[in-house]
């Protein structure tokens, strides 16, 4: 996988939210450099996991402050999203599941989809209100 880049075209016009994205696909990225260190990525995605999670409940409240028309659609896409990198988690903590160039593939896929198909819809519509960027 190459590295996940961010470009203007990703912007969701919110600093915070952009932040976040930005947060999300550093962790992708730190992930694909470390794919010959498995206790490396089990720390890397357990993180991964926790910026995806912070970051959807933040948009989700965003959405619903602004009155977005179309979040129940959003939030159940998010909820599949945590419910697949969850499984995940469960598979690795277990030693059942491998992080390899394939899987993160298909999570910057999903991602970068996401961001511009999805949360393009809200473009300009989402304020940052006092929120600061995951940690």
């Amino acid at each position: 996988m190459g590295s996940v880049l961010w470009d203007k075209r990703l912007s969701v016009g919110s600093a915070i939210l952009d932040e976040d994205h930005r947060g999300m696909m550093d962790a992708l990225n730190e992930l694909n450099e470390n794919l010959d260190s498995p206790e490396r990525l089990q720390d890397v995605f357990n993180r991964f996991v926790h910026l995806t999670g912070v970051h959807f409940k933040r948009e989700e409240a965003m959405m619903r402050a602004s009155g977005f028309m179309e979040i129940k659609e959003h939030v159940r896409e998010h909820q599949g999203f945590i419910l697949s990198i969850g499984n995940m988690q469960e598979q690795l903590k277990n030693r059942r599941g491998v992080i390899n160039g394939e899987l993160l593939e298909i999570l910057r896929t999903w991602l970068l989809s996401h961001i511009m198909k999805m949360d393009g819809k809200y473009r300009g519509l989402l304020h940052d209100q006092g929120s600061k960027p995951l940690q």
